[in-house]
């Protein structure tokens, strides 16, 4: 079985496509999407399955290797993506492995997947019977932040004057501190969602046009002439089809409040992500719309 993947180091020098062999270990387990480990020269890189098919005659095996290591068994990306990606290469003329290097967040090029948990600290119930083993001016600073404020988001200890990561690691080992976690999930801003505002005569146009066309929709209007609210009732309805939708907002300074629009309407289901993000909040939301 022969296996095509995509280097997480970009070669601009080349395709960064490149076969491999899987052994047989590997067969049953070895899946389109996941990220796996590979032999490259005198080193190993990782890398993204893009494609898996049985071994061809006219293939010269003797110069291929085989993959170390899956590294990831749930895949990270779709034949549907993978499409996506090589039309996008095709139209603006570059590799494939550049495109589908815009599809993964950093962290998981680096192999540093998890799925994101809100973690949160609280005393232990008896915590008061374990007093005599608090020791330091941080542990007590700490001690005396969860007792006014009880059970509290990791992130929230960022505001707390001289907080030691090294005094919560001592108390959590002294179980002086209780961790929990939870799955991650987009913060619902809005809890009360408000209705879509009716069409005018215009804006029905536009959207009956989008919704029965199959082919790319240019709707022209000025600014401040209703296109978004013709946006939102395409999203709502693709949405209730069980699909999704991606807007894009020709400028970055539009973002607060096109969200703040959307989350009006859509509540937690509406996901932003930009150049301005952290490497964090983009695997964040990255994991969200997966």
């Amino acid at each position: 079985m022969i296996t095509k993947v995509v280097l997480e180091k970009y070669m601009a020098f080349s395709t960064g496509v490149l076969n491999y062999l899987v052994p047989d270990f590997l067969e049953s387990e070895l899946k389109v999407g996941q990220l796996i480990e590979v032999p490259f020269q005198k080193t190993t890189y990782r890398a993204l399955v893009i494609a898996i098919y049985p071994q061809k005659v006219e293939i010269d095996y003797s110069k291929l290797r085989e993959i170390n290591s899956i590294l990831f068994l749930e895949p990270l990306i779709t034949d549907q993506d993978i499409l996506i990606a090589q039309e996008i290469a095709d139209y603006y003329l570059c590799s494939l492995a550049k495109v589908l290097h815009l599809f993964l967040p950093n962290n998981i090029w680096k192999n540093r997947i998890h799925k994101l948990k809100n973690v949160f600290y609280s005393l232990e119930k008896n915590y008061e019977f374990l007093e005599p083993k608090i020791r330091g001016k941080n542990q007590v600073i700490l001690i005396n932040y969860l007792k006014e404020h009880g059970k509290t988001k990791a992130d929230k200890f960022k505001n707390i004057p001289d907080f030691r990561l090294s005094a919560l690691k001592s108390l959590l080992q002294k179980k002086i501190i209780n961790e929990e976690t939870s799955d991650f999930v987009l913060p619902n801003i809005i809890t009360k969602k408000e209705n879509l505002k009716k069409l005018n005569a215009e804006q029905l146009l536009a959207f009956e046009t989008i919704k029965n066309s199959r082919k790319p929709v240019l709707v022209h209007g000025i600014t401040g002439s209703g296109k978004t609210e013709v946006y939102l009732h395409v999203i709502k309805q693709v949405l209730e089809q069980k699909k999704s939708a991606l807007l894009l907002v020709p400028e970055i300074t539009l973002t607060p409040q096109i969200v703040a629009y959307f989350q009006k309407v859509f509540g937690n289901v509406a996901g932003v992500i930009h150049s301005k993000l952290s490497a964090g909040e983009k695997e964040k939301i990255w994991w969200e719309i997966k």
